[in-house]
């Protein structure tokens, strides 16, 4: 798949993209990290020989940096190495050509620590880190992601893969999955390592954490003094009738 292919399957699937997150989870994704909105208009770049690795950062706002770090391998012709994409304007892309191979590693960086479990007072458990998108390995079977959770406490580490469809598809890495020691409450930051084949394309506009409802209150048993006084009402009732009859 060529750059000009991966741009091609963005504006075929924009549409699906945006049908899938509605169907997938709207109101269960809460913490938006990146819509790739940002720079816009969007940051090109191509990476050959002589600009390897490059990285990209930018400020999101908020206190929010992300550090975008492209690196690329050559396995067989030396100086044919090269990698193109952009960076921004509601999408990252990331193509390789026929005989590159490489790592994308996307970093973000939080001034202020996020809770990912929000709810956690009321009971809420620990949701998902998801992200939107697809992939064609080139030559290779898959094209891994590592994802590390950075929190005040330690790190957290786990390990998926991007869909390689030509749609783009939502992918759920359940935060109560990843290991390690650390507090979700407390997150400084996340990273995504991608580990690209050569001809590899990537492709993705979303990255949230999806939070589930806190389960609602149980119940409360009324105490059995209460229960017996309810149980009273009514012989009460048919007291007072007699006596008004008697009277």
């Amino acid at each position: 798949m060529t750059f000009l292919r991966t741009l091609s399957l963005r504006r075929a699937a924009i549409a699906v993209a945006a049908l899938v997150l509605g169907a997938a989870g709207q109101a269960k994704a809460d913490i938006l990290i990146d819509d790739y909105s940002q720079p816009t208009p969007a940051t090109g770049y191509a990476i050959g020989p002589d600009a390897n690795p490059t990285t990209i950062v930018t400020d999101l706002g908020g206190g929010t940096t992300r550090t975008v770090t492209l690196t690329v391998t050559n396995p067989a012709i030396p100086g044919t190495n090269a990698l193109t994409g952009s960076v921004g304007d509601g999408l990252f892309s990331a193509s390789f050509n026929v005989f590159s191979a490489g790592t994308v590693s996307i970093a973000y960086s939080f001034a202020t620590a996020l809770n990912f479990i929000p709810n956690v007072a009321d009971g809420g458990t620990p949701g998902s880190l998801q992200f939107l998108g697809a992939g064609d390995s080139g030559f290779a079977a898959d094209i891994p992601v590592a994802i590390t959770v950075t929190t005040a406490t330690g790190n957290l580490t786990g390990l998926t893969t991007l869909p390689l469809t030509t749609d783009f598809s939502p992918v759920d890495l359940p935060l109560s999955g990843l290991t390690g020691t650390g507090d979700l409450t407390q997150v400084n930051g996340v990273t995504l390592d991608f580990t690209a084949g050569q001809a590899a394309d990537l492709i993705f506009d979303s990255l949230n954490v999806t939070t589930p409802d806190a389960p609602p209150p149980a119940d409360v048993p009324a105490p059995p003094a209460v229960l017996l006084a309810l149980a009273a009402l009514p012989v009460l009732g048919l007291r007072r009738k007699l006596l008004a009859k008697k009277a």
